[in-house]
């Protein structure tokens, strides 16, 4: 409950109370996030979201009691901890892939390193000391995870044990950022922080206004990265200077994507922008859902896609953000989607029984979805 309260005051301090009526969605998002947060055993979490991560062998899904690796037809190649042993871990974590081994951390305070082509476990962390909500980042002979209600933890990738921690004021939902020698790394308590990657030392830290929870997307020097104060901020990667900011309706949830100097991202009023990057000029932005995209868009192509907490999957015209197709999943949407091959992206939702939908990106049409339907005869 300490996040989510701290959520209501950085919003009700900043900009005053707001309608509960108009902002039905973003309540209906926090709902879910006090379950989240105050679940405290290993029962299953209602309205969970999925952790996802793409390579060239297919998908991994960490989400509720399970971790699994997909092949590109939606088939599971294997699933970590076996069925009997389920119970015990909670996921949701996006998973971070290398050549041989899939990483991720747990909702019981663990980070698990896992062999890619079956599954085994290698090893397992147990240092940090509150649950893992935010994507791992694998880099320089280390694994970085980011703790549910404040801190960095930087993990040996060979062994799993303890290099570093460094702790800021609130938690960390957002996957790390790693360019070079540098960790960068965003937080509820406002601030994005440049770390040394071999030490933890704060190089750098910036305020921008309010809790981030996304990912910074990177260019010629330039970290972007929206927060909760309305914003997306251009920040300087070399000292945190704000170059420029753009206004948005509401929170800024997930990370930006930018594509060919390009920047889009979305806010919890269900508008998607589209900016220059070096200007922030805008380019188009459009009003495309009726519920908070609290996610990060996927570009692919000629068309930006994201999902929506009022249960559709959009897909808009990249020049334009006119209307290409849309979706019903049948239920919230709160993770990133990710591209599988060329043609095909993959959404997560809130339904145990439709865990994960791929649709054809051209023409939203449906190939399969985990668990795949039972048949009927």
């Amino acid at each position: 409950m300490t996040i989510i309260n701290s959520h209501l005051h950085n919003r009700q301090s900043s900009t005053g109370l707001w309608p509960v009526r108009r902002h039905r969605a973003l309540l209906l998002l926090i709902l879910s996030l006090v379950l989240l947060a105050a679940a405290c055993g290993p029962t299953s979490v209602a309205g969970s979201w999925a952790g996802l991560g793409v390579d060239s062998n297919g998908l991994v899904m960490a989400n509720q009691d399970r971790v699994v690796r997909l092949n590109e037809a939606g088939a599971a190649r294997w699933e970590f901890p076996p069925p009997g042993d389920r119970g015990q871990a909670q996921f949701y974590a996006p998973p971070a892939l290398t050549e041989d081994v899939v990483y991720v951390g747990g909702f019981d305070r663990k980070v698990y390193a896992l062999d890619r082509d079956n599954g085994a476990q290698l090893w397992v962390n147990e240092d940090a000391a509150d649950r893992i909500i935010g994507g791992l980042a694998v880099a320089q002979g280390k694994v970085f995870a980011g703790e549910g209600t404040g801190g960095l933890l930087a993990l040996n990738q060979r062994t799993g044990e303890r290099e570093w921690f460094f702790p800021t004021d609130r938690g960390i939902w957002a996957t790390p950022l790693i360019l070079e020698d540098t960790v960068y790394v965003t937080s509820l308590d406002h601030n994005i922080y440049a770390l040394d990657i071999d030490t933890g030392e704060v190089l750098w830290q910036q305020d921008l206004e309010g809790a981030i929870a996304g990912t910074p997307a990177y260019a010629d020097g330039v970290l972007y990265v929206g927060s909760f104060a309305h914003k997306l901020f251009a920040v300087s990667a070399e000292d945190g200077e704000i170059l420029r900011t753009f206004d948005a309706r509401n929170w800024v949830w997930g990370g930006p994507a930018l594509v060919d100097g390009v920047i889009y991202f979305a806010d919890l009023s269900g508008t998607l922008y589209a900016l220059e990057a070096e200007t922030f000029n805008p380019l188009w932005q459009q009003q495309i859902a009726e519920g908070a995209i609290p996610a990060t868009p996927l570009v692919a192509g000629d068309v930006v896609i994201v999902g929506s907490r009022d249960d559709h999957v959009y897909a808009v015209n990249r020049e334009s953000g006119l209307p290409v197709w849309n979706q019903t999943a049948g239920a919230d949407i709160l993770s990133n989607p990710v591209l599988l091959g060329e043609d095909v992206v993959v959404v997560s939702t809130l339904a145990g029984d439709r865990m994960l939908i791929a649709y054809n990106i051209e023409n939203g049409q449906e190939i399969w979805r985990y668990p795949a339907a039972a048949s009927s005869e």
